[in-house]
C-alpha cells in the first residue's frame, strides 16, 4: 500500500514540476490491478482509494476537458513520431517531447478500463464513470476518429491512432457495458448511436484490408479484435438488459450483412491476421444475432447481402442508410415516449430532477455528517458509497447562473433544444420555490434576473423560436415577476431601452393575430 502511494505521491510531483511525463511508473499501477485475466480486488481498493484523494488528481491525465485538452490531443496524435520505439523493451523506450505525454494519457484511461475490469463492491464504476463520463467517452473517440480519418497523416499517427481506440473501446466494454452501474439513458441515446457508427467505419475500413489480402500490422488487428469484442459485449447487454428490441434489431441490420461478408471472404482470415482469436471473435458476435426471435428475419441472407453482391456500401446492402436508421429510431422514440408508463416514468424522472437541482449542495456537500458516516460504513464494508464519492460542493445558484451564462454566451442561444431545456428548468425551480414561501420566490427570482435572466427571456422572444419555446418563455418570464416583483420588472425595463425590441413585437403580433383567427 505504501508503495502504491509512493508512486502516486512521484507522478505528482514530476506533473507540478513540470519535469515530462514517465509512463512506465504508471505501468506499475496497471500490473498490480490484474493477475492473469483475474481483477486482483484488494490492490484495486488500494488504487481506488488513492485516486479518489484530491491530493492525485494529477495522477490520471486524461485530457478529457472541454476544447484545450482536446485539441492538444488531436495535435499530439498529429504529430505523433516516436512509433519505433515500440519494437523496443517497455523498460528501455524513451519517447520524444509530447509523445512521452501521449503515451502517460493512453495508459491513463488503460488504468481506469482495469480498475472496472470484473464485477464486484470496491465502487471502481462509479469513480470511473465519474472520471469518464459518457458523452465524453463519445465525444474522445469521435475526435480520434477525426484525426484518423483525415488525409495525409503519416503511419506513425495512424499506428498510435489504432492505440487509442483500442484503449477507449476496452473502457467502453468495461466501464459502460460489462458493469453492474447501467446507464440506460447513454444507450438509448443519439451520441450512443453516433459511437457505433465511427465504430463501424473503423471496423469496415479495417475489414477492406483483409478482403484485399493485405495483412494487417499488430495494431490494426488488435484494433479489428477489439472492435469485434465491443460489438459482441454490446449485443450480449442488449440481450441481458431491459433494452427495446426494437433498437437491437437496428443494431444487427447494421452488423448482420459485414458478419456475413467476412464468413464468406474469398480469402482465409487465419492466412491473413496471425491469430486464432479472429475467426472464435466473428463466430461469438455473430451467435447473439441469432439468438432471439429478433433475429428470425435474419437467419437467411438473401443474396444480396452475400459475398461480392454489392459494391462495398454496406448501409446500402442493408437497405438501411443512415437516415432510415435515424427515422426508424426516431419513430420508436416518439412511440415509446408516448406510452403512459413512460409518460409515468418521465414525470417522476423530473421531479427528481428538479429536487436534485433545488438541493444541489445537500447532495454535493462531503463535509455533510450523514454523507461521512455512508462513506466511512462503505469503505469499512467494502461497497459502493451511496450516491457516489463526493469532493466539491455545488451551490444550486452556481449552477443556475452556469447555465445562463452558457446560454447567453457566443451562438448557445440559437441552439433551441438546450436554451429550452434551460428555460423549463428555471421555471421548475421557480415554481418550486414559490411551494416554499413567498421569500425564497423572491430570492431566487433575483438571482436569475441579476444573472442573465430576463435578458435570456427578451433575446430568445426576438429569436423568433417555435412556439413550444416561445411558450416556455412566456412561462418564465411570468414566474420571474410574480406576484409583483419590483426588482424583475426594472431589470427587464431597463434591457428594453438596451435592445431592438422590433422582432419581439413583431411575435407578440403574430401571436395575437393567431388567437384572433
Amino acid at each position: 500500500e505504501e508503495l502504491v502511494y509512493e508512486v502516486g505521491r512521484a507522478l505528482v510531483h514530476y506533473r507540478k514540476k513540470g519535469s515530462g511525463f514517465y509512463p512506465q511508473r504508471l505501468d506499475f499501477l496497471r500490473s498490480i490491478l490484474v493477475s492473469g485475466k483475474r481483477p486482483v480486488v484488494r490492490n484495486k481498493c488500494i488504487v481506488l482509494d488513492m485516486l479518489r484523494h484530491p491530493r492525485y488528481d494529477l495522477v490520471l491525465h486524461l485530457m478529457n476537458g472541454e476544447g484545450g485538452e482536446m485539441d492538444r490531443r488531436d495535435w499530439l496524435l498529429t504529430n505523433f513520431r516516436s512509433w519505433p520505439q515500440y519494437d523496443k523493451p517497455p523498460i528501455v523506450r524513451v519517447w520524444a517531447k509530447g509523445d512521452d505525454e501521449l503515451q502517460y494519457h493512453n495508459r491513463s484511461w488503460e488504468l481506469c478500463a482495469l480498475l472496472c475490469a470484473g464485477r464486484d463492491q470496491s465502487g471502481a464504476d462509479y469513480f470511473v464513470q465519474s472520471k469518464i463520463p459518457p458523452y465524453t467517452l463519445v465525444a474522445s473517440y469521435s475526435r480520434v476518429h477525426a484525426v484518423h480519418s483525415s488525409g495525409g497523416i503519416t503511419q506513425d499517427c495512424h499506428l498510435m491512432c489504432c492505440v487509442l481506440k483500442k484503449t477507449m473501446l476496452i473502457s467502453l466494454r468495461n466501464v459502460y457495458y460489462d458493469t453492474v452501474v447501467i446507464d440506460t439513458v447513454f444507450f438509448g441515446s443519439i451520441e450512443h448511436w453516433a459511437l457505433l457508427g465511427d465504430i463501424l467505419e473503423d471496423f469496415e475500413r479495417l475489414k477492406a484490408l483483409v478482403d484485399a489480402g493485405v495483412s494487417p500490422r499488430k495494431q490494426e488487428e488488435e484494433l479489428l479484435c477489439s472492435i469485434l469484442r465491443t460489438l459482441t459485449s454490446l449485443l450480449e447487454f442488449s440481450h441481458q438488459s431491459q433494452w427495446h428490441p426494437d433498437i437491437t434489431v437496428l443494431l444487427k441490420l447494421k452488423l448482420q450483412p459485414i458478419l456475413y461478408d467476412i464468413l464468406e471472404m474469398e480469402h482465409d482470415p487465419m492466412q491473413l491476421i496471425d491469430t486464432k482469436r479472429f475467426k472464435a471473435l466473428v463466430a461469438r458476435c455473430f451467435s447473439f444475432l441469432m439468438q432471439d426471435r429478433t433475429s428470425m428475419i435474419l437467419r437467411t441472407p438473401p443474396d444480396s447481402m452475400k459475398h461480392g453482391a454489392h459494391d462495398g456500401n454496406v448501409a446500402a446492402v442493408a437497405g438501411q442508410d443512415k437516415t432510415d436508421i435515424m427515422q426508424s429510431f426516431t419513430s420508436f422514440i416518439n412511440g415509446l415516449r408516448s406510452t403512459e408508463e413512460m409518460k409515468e416514468a418521465l414525470e417522476q424522472e423530473h421531479a427528481g430532477l428538479t429536487n436534485e437541482i433545488t438541493k444541489l449542495y445537500d447532495h454535493t456537500n462531503p463535509t455533510d455528517p450523514d454523507y461521512i458516516k455512508e462513506r466511512d460504513r462503505a469503505i469499512e464494508s467494502n461497497k459502493p458509497i451511496p450516491g457516489g464519492f463526493r469532493r466539491n460542493p455545488v451551490s444550486t445558484e452556481r449552477f443556475l447562473l452556469r447555465c445562463l451564462s452558457h446560454c447567453l454566451s457566443a451562438d448557445h442561444l440559437k441552439d433551441w433544444d438546450t436554451t429550452q431545456y434551460v428555460i423549463h428548468m428555471l421555471s421548475e425551480v421557480l415554481t418550486s420555490c414559490q411551494k416554499a414561501g413567498p421569500k425564497e420566490l423572491q430570492v431566487m427570482q433575483e438571482l436569475i434576473a441579476s444573472g442573465g435572466g430576463t435578458r435570456l427571456c427578451v433575446d430568445v422572444l426576438c429569436g423568433r423560436p417555435g412556439l413550444e419555446t416561445v411558450k416556455e418563455t412566456l412561462t418564465l418570464a411570468g414566474l420571474l415577476l410574480r406576484p409583483n416583483n419590483k426588482v424583475v420588472q426594472r431589470s427587464f425595463t431597463d434591457y428594453f431601452l438596451k435592445v431592438d425590441d422590433v422582432d419581439l413585437w413583431l411575435l407578440f403580433k403574430e401571436l395575437l393575430e393567431a388567437v384572433s383567427m
